[in-house]
């Protein structure tokens, strides 16, 4: 959450514990647009987040990293969630498919990293 330090141990604390510049105003300003689409969805924004990979045809599988048995039986409750087209279009609306919203992901904002153009880049 915005301007809330993160639990102790957490994987936000200890993965980010470096790169808290990257979630900038940006980053938590997409969090709460998709976190009212969650709501006007009846959703959570993690099963959000599982439903629209699940959603994506270019995905083939979906990796979880419960630590929880609740996370992986929410993850797993995910996979029966259908997202109505228009809830789609306002996931992209708010991140445009192939762009990134962390900037440390793509120093030109699209998905890649920071070490320049990939060779199997989207253009």
């Amino acid at each position: 959450q915005r301007g809330v330090r993160p639990p102790l141990g957490s994987r936000h604390e200890t993965f980010w514990a470096d790169r808290q510049a990257a979630l900038d105003d940006d980053v938590f300003d997409a969090l709460d647009q998709l976190a009212e689409i969650a709501a006007g969805s009846g959703l959570e924004i993690h099963e959000l987040a599982h439903a629209w990979v699940l959603h994506q045809p270019a995905i083939t599988s979906v990796i979880v990293g419960p630590r929880t048995i609740e996370h992986l039986e929410a993850a797993l409750a995910s996979a029966s969630i259908g997202l109505p087209p228009d809830v789609l279009g306002a996931i992209d609306a708010i991140v445009p498919p192939g762009r990134v919203t962390l900037p440390q992901y793509g120093y030109d904002g699209l998905a890649w990293t920071t070490w320049g153009p990939h060779r199997h880049a989207w253009r």
